[in-house]
């Protein structure tokens, strides 16, 4: 009287999540069926409360007891998935790159976290915001590089500020630094300008007056240096 033969109670074949043979029917006590039933039931609610405690708590619950496989399966994932969630949060605390060797790690830390929401099937607006940091962040760490190292006047070096500072903007990157490329750009570009005057008007400046240019080669000064009335 203590038995009860439960002939629908069949589990999964080999404890496979995503098998469809079923196994022969098993005989429990009433204790035992009891205790496996409410062990589902713990894991069943705390599927559905979404919460990592409650999930985890009952996964534990149902640990070595003979309980429907594919319950314990979905719990499972969706404790990683949770899992997977608070470590995406917790590696976009960092929402402004300040310094250069801080930026390594933060990026590594968000590249891990990024890569193992996907896996474990994390939200999905939660994931594309982190990417969205990460593009951001890279943005601001490649154009402190670049605004913190030698200053060049070349067209190259100008041009490649200038593509930098457009692509943290595109990135709603930190706008002090922003500011801070914009204005670098437009001191070398003065510069370089500066320079190219320079180096144009230098033959011009080597003569003490147009009679010494006499006999010079074509092209040794600036066209317009020629036209003496507008030159004045």
């Amino acid at each position: 009287r203590d038995l009860i033969r439960d002939w629908s109670s069949d589990v999964c074949s080999s404890d496979l999540p995503d098998s469809t043979e079923k196994e022969q029917p098993v005989t429990w006590c009433n204790e035992v069926k009891n205790t496996i039933q409410e062990a589902e039931h713990q894991l069943n609610h705390a599927y559905s409360l979404n919460q990592l405690e409650a999930v985890t708590d009952a996964l534990e619950a149902a640990e070595d007891k003979p309980v429907d496989c594919r319950l314990v399966f979905q719990c499972s994932q969706l404790k990683a998935k949770l899992e997977s969630e608070i470590m995406l949060e917790n590696s976009t605390q960092v929402q402004v790159v300040t310094s250069l060797d801080e930026f390594t790690g933060i990026h590594e830390e968000l590249n891990h976290a990024i890569d193992n929401a996907e896996r474990k099937g994390a939200d999905a607006a939660m994931v594309a915001s982190a990417k969205t940091l990460r593009r951001r962040l890279m943005s601001e760490a490649a154009l402190m590089r670049a605004v913190q190292g030698k200053e060049k006047t070349t067209p190259g070096h100008i041009t490649m500020l200038q593509e930098l500072t457009k692509a943290a903007i595109a990135e709603s990157a930190n706008e002090e630094l922003i500011t801070t490329a914009e204005k670098l750009i437009a001191k070398l570009t003065s510069e370089a300008e500066v320079l190219r005057r320079l180096a144009i008007t230098a033959p011009l400046s080597a003569l003490s007056s147009f009679k010494e240019a006499a006999g010079k080669e074509e092209g040794y000064l600036p066209p317009w240096a020629l036209a003496t009335e507008e030159f004045e």
